[in-house]
């Protein structure tokens, strides 16, 4: 059982999950999907019910989950990380073979599209990302 999970029943009563349109992390700009890189879950664009704030929907199988502890442990501290600089995990749901994952939102480019997409990140703007990582 994961800490502060929410029984997958309720989580439609919470959230307008968009489960027809899965949202491909990782293309914008052109990208494409890095080499070497293994998708372990999928994200889905969902509007919670209450103030129609938008959130992102990560859906790890639990057969992908290869240290339980250490990934209950993570789970543990994500929920309690709040930062202006990092996505906040908003709530937790499981069923028998999922977790569900609810982020808040973040339109655009990922950090690493934005260095290596367009040619235009510098070594200042590079600086300053590093420092609110740091920060965090």
């Amino acid at each position: 059982v994961i800490p502060h999970a929410i029984p997958t029943e309720r989580i439609s009563d919470r959230y307008a999950v968009n489960w027809s349109e899965r949202l491909h992390l990782g293309t914008a700009n052109g990208l494409g999907s890095l080499p070497g890189r293994v998708s372990l879950s999928c994200f889905f664009k969902a509007k919670a019910k209450g103030n129609g704030g938008l959130r992102s929907v990560k859906v790890i199988h639990k057969s992908h989950i290869v240290y339980p502890r250490l990934f209950q442990q993570q789970l543990s501290d994500m929920y309690h990380l709040e930062h202006p600089n990092i996505c906040r995990l908003q709530d937790v749901y499981e069923d028998d073979h999922h977790i569900f994952l609810i982020y808040d939102y973040l339109a655009g480019p990922s950090l690493l599209e934005k260095s290596i997409g367009d040619g235009q990140f510098c070594e200042r703007d590079a600086a300053a990302a590093f420092k609110a990582v740091l920060q965090a």
